[in-house]
């Protein structure tokens, strides 16, 4: 069985330790980077080979700019460039709007930031994805 490449775009350190604590520790799941702004994402699928996306729906463009990074603006772009790459948005936000759009969007799972089950089963989620 292939091991699942996963990248990780969040601006909370504690955050992205938590997901690297629960799918580290997976045979099937290698970490290949993370990010914390969006300017970094491109390089970063560009640099490595990536499966699944963990996408954080808020963030900043970059360490200088402070402006939200268009994340659902980003996501179709994603795919003319990496067609097979899978998104599961994982967000604080929970109202049906942004679920839809990102859904809408392209993005195959959204998963609440509070939803402590998927957490407890988040390597499940990474490969059924």
């Amino acid at each position: 069985m292939a091991v699942i490449k996963v990248a990780i775009l969040e601006d909370h350190r504690g955050i992205i330790d938590s997901y690297e604590q629960r799918l580290g520790t997976d045979p099937g799941i290698e970490i290949v980077g993370t990010a914390a702004f969006g300017e970094a994402l491109e390089p970063l699928l560009r640099q490595h080979e990536v499966d699944v996306l963990l996408l954080d729906l808020e963030l900043k463009c970059s360490a200088e700019n402070n402006n939200p990074y268009p994340v659902l603006y980003t996501i179709p772009r994603l795919f003319e460039r990496h067609p097979n790459l899978k998104i599961l948005v994982i967000s604080g936000h929970s109202r049906r709007t942004f679920v839809k759009a990102a859904m809408g969007a392209g993005a195959i799972g959204y998963i609440l930031k509070d939803d402590w089950g998927a957490f407890e089963n988040l390597a499940t989620i990474v490969k059924l994805a």
